[in-house]
């Protein structure tokens, strides 16, 4: 709760400064957690009844979805190993990644998240996690980077535009960023910092050493510290040893497809989920989008969908 007070502090003085930021009362964010959750229905659902559709995504081949989205003419970003080439996508075909999943809808609405929706393990057994903003000031945000995507300019080309970060969605104060040009890892950094109780993490790819660093500070700090890993990341780069060694509670996830989500919850009450992976790539080189979500109600969400994955046998 003081967390909570203080980002809600931090926020008034923002709007002080910056007549932008407004408060919204809209429908409340929706979080969903596939395979549990049938994601590719609640996307077709919800492209369904859209008029306007823009979508940065790096992999979607399901033909449910493609036939809509053909259907509403929808604006495609992609990257070149991903790409549905019949949805006449703008294509990132250099070496880094366009790794986004996120898709902007009648300039009110955003879906974001981990989910590929791909046919096979994708949506048969992936983990994954699909976030629902309905607002149009969040909205606004991810518009002007999928603007920026869909007149071709990707990755460290991007420049730093000007739009809003943080927004106070109902009782909720959520921020988004966007890689490489927001400097991901040290938004997750500074927020690991502030934990005071504990940290749970669910990681489809985790390579990056200052993150492993921060949580392997917090557990020495004497916090609650708990993850679950994607097994077939397993490498030399991996962080997973360092974690281990530390005395962190960390284990490989024993699904059959992928342990795909990127997801930090912090003391209960902040969820850090997106494309994202903390790695060097997704921090310096992909097109990435991180958010920051301040309720205790979605870390409770977040909270039960970690557990779950991790008792799995």
């Amino acid at each position: 709760m003081k967390r909570i007070l203080i980002l809600l502090c931090l926020f008034v003085i923002s709007c002080s400064v910056n007549s932008n930021v407004v408060k919204e009362i809209n429908q409340p964010t929706e979080v969903y957690f596939c395979p549990r959750e049938n994601c590719t229905n609640i996307l077709a659902q919800y492209f369904s009844i859209s008029n306007k559709i823009d979508c940065a995504m790096y992999d979607l081949n399901v033909p449910e979805l493609v036939n809509i989205l053909k259907d509403k003419k929808a604006r495609m970003v992609m990257d070149d190993a991903g790409a549905e080439f019949s949805l006449n996508p703008v294509i990132d075909s250099k070496y880094a990644q366009m790794h986004n999943k996120f898709c902007v809808l009648d300039n009110n609405t955003v879906i974001t998240g981990s989910f590929n929706p791909t046919l096979g393990t994708g949506i048969r057994l992936n983990n994954n996690n699909v976030v629902i903003f309905h607002s149009w000031k969040i909205a606004e945000a991810y518009e002007k980077e999928f603007e920026v995507l869909y007149s071709g300019i990707f990755s460290d080309k991007k420049e730093r535009i000007s739009r809003n970060t943080l927004f106070y969605l109902n009782n909720d104060v959520i921020e988004v960023f966007f890689c490489p040009e927001d400097w991901c890892a040290n938004k997750v950094i500074y927020a690991l910092d502030k934990a005071k109780y504990s940290i749970h993490f669910m990681i489809y790819s985790f390579t990056h050493d200052k993150i492993g660093d921060m949580l392997v500070k917090k557990k020495n700090q004497g916090l609650f510290v708990k993850g679950v890993m994607e097994k077939s990341q397993s490498s030399q780069y991996s962080e997973f040893s360092k974690l281990n060694y530390s005395g962190i509670d960390v284990k490989w996830d024993t699904n059959k497809g992928l342990m795909h989500n990127k997801v930090f919850i912090i003391d209960e009450n902040t969820v850090i989920t997106g494309s994202f992976n903390p790695s060097l790539n997704g921090d310096l080189s992909n097109d990435e989008n991180l958010v920051i979500i301040y309720s205790s109600e979605i870390a409770r969400k977040y909270l039960n969908e970690f557990r779950i994955i991790s008792e799995q046998k």
